[in-house]
Formats: structure tokens, sequence, C-alpha cells
């Protein structure tokens, strides 16, 4: 039997699927017929996403697609094999190099200044001191770089966040991120300031993070 999460993320491969194939979809509710090598597969892709907690289901879905191309299909099986992480990896460097105003980013950068929203909210902190919130004496904001709560677009804007990065030390970095973290730092920034669109969306978002603080305290 599958649990609500299970059966979330078997719609979600339904639904990447059916996309990349140009198809309309629909959720499947009723799941007490479902071949019993599905489930057996799904629970494997469940097991996985949780020892990974970072990997976004639909970006883990939808990366062989970006990687391989849309004229593939790839079964919840394939989703077990290291082939499937190593898609997610490429697609993560991938994303690297993407223009920052296109679609997929700005959709990305949109849910990002939403959770930044939230969290500060929900912490009563200004903006300005999120880069200053620690959790177990470690930056909070690169627990949310790591988990992809937050883009590397976001973070570039705010303040304290790339000095704190430079203190911190090389082999934690490189562990969390990668060998090349410093270097997609840069290359993230290099094209945020160039960008117009997300580059907008970015400094309109955090005006209006501040404006809710201001308003807040107000209250308060």
């Amino acid at each position: 039997m599958l649990t609500d999460h299970e059966q979330q993320i078997y719609n979600e491969h339904l639904r990447t699927s059916r996309v990349a194939a140009g198809k309309p979809y629909k959720l499947r509710k009723d799941f007490s017929d479902i071949d019993p090598s599905i489930e057996l597969y799904v629970k494997r892709v469940a097991r996985l996403l949780h020892k990974f907690k970072h990997i976004s289901t639909t970006d883990y879905f939808e990366a062989p697609y970006k990687v391989y191309g849309d004229d593939n299909r790839f079964d919840l099986k394939f989703y077990t094999s290291p082939r499937a992480l190593k898609a997610y990896t490429l697609y993560m460097q991938q994303e690297v190099n993407t223009n920052p105003d296109t679609p997929v980013v700005l959709q990305r950068v949109a849910k990002s200044l939403q959770y930044l929203s939230n969290f500060c909210k929900s912490h009563q902190i200004h903006v300005d001191d999120y880069a200053l919130h620690t959790t177990n004496n470690f930056p909070t904001f690169l627990m949310h770089l790591k988990e992809r709560k937050l883009t590397p677009h976001i973070m570039i804007e705010l303040h304290n966040t790339l000095s704190i990065i430079k203190r911190q030390e090389k082999d934690i970095m490189t562990f969390m991120f990668g060998e090349n973290f410093y270097d997609n730092i840069n290359t993230y920034k290099t094209k945020y300031l160039l960008s117009t669109t997300c580059k907008a969306l970015v400094r309109a978002g955090i005006n209006i993070i501040k404006q809710n603080n201001k308003n807040q305290n107000t209250i308060q």
C-alpha cells in the first residue's frame, strides 16, 4: 500500500512523463489496484529521495528529459538507478549556465522569494538579517541553498551572503555543493547581473519583503 507521499511521487512521475510526451494527463486517485512491480519502484524512489532530501521530486523526474531529450521515455524503474542520479547531477550543472531570464528560472526564483518571505515572517527577522540567521551554528541560508529552497540569484542580492560564504571552510563547501561551487557562484553572479527580468523580479521581491517587515513591525 502506498502512503500519501508515495502517491504524490507516482503522480509527479505520471505528470512529468505525459508532459514530456506532449500529452494530457489525469492524476491517479485510486491506488487500490496498482501493479505490485510499480508499487515496488515507487517505494524505492521514495527511499532514495528521503536519503537525498535536497533533491526536488520535480527536478529529479524532469532531469533525464532535460539531459537526454524529450524523445526518450523513463519509467519508474529507471529512477531507481545510478543513471537517474547522474542525470540529475548533469541537469543541475546545466542550470548554472542557464539564462536567468528563461521561464523555468523565473518560476524557481518566484517560488524562492515566497519561501524567503515566509521564513522571515515565521522567524520574525528582517530580510537584511536573513544571512546572519544560523541553525546549529551554521548559516541557515546555505542550508536553504543546498535544499534548493533559495536560488543563487536571490542569494546574490541579499546582504552579507557572499562575504559569509568566503569565510566558510572550503572543504565543507566542496562537500555540500561540489568542487565547482565557487566558480558556479561567480557564473550565477555574472549572468544575474547581466539579466533584465530576473534581476528586476528579485529586487522587486526583496523590496516587497522589506515592506512587509516594516508593516509587521508597525503592527507590533
